[in-house]
């Protein structure tokens, strides 16, 4: 077992490989960074391969906020375009 850096947990090997397969998949993939609907504070980072709904909590406000990825998505293009 390895000592992780930023919790100081020790982790299996098994889970550094997990670890590893998973940033792995993200390479070349573009992210964009979603903000808490109540005060703004950037929240969570999401790659562009993302679909759904997720719930997240503002590290700042502390409240709970849950965001349509879908929508996001078509915002972002009709920024874009100009058209939002």
């Amino acid at each position: 077992m390895r000592m992780d850096s930023h919790s100081k947990m020790r982790l299996s090997d098994k889970t550094l490989e997990k670890i590893r397969r998973h940033e792995a998949g993200t390479e070349g993939l573009s992210y964009r960074t979603i903000t808490c609907h109540h005060c703004e504070h950037k929240t969570i980072q999401i790659f562009e391969d993302s679909s759904g709904h997720i719930r997240a909590k503002c590290k700042k406000c502390g409240e709970e906020s849950t965001y349509n990825l879908a929508l996001r998505r078509m915002i972002v293009k009709w920024n874009r375009r100009g058209l939002g």
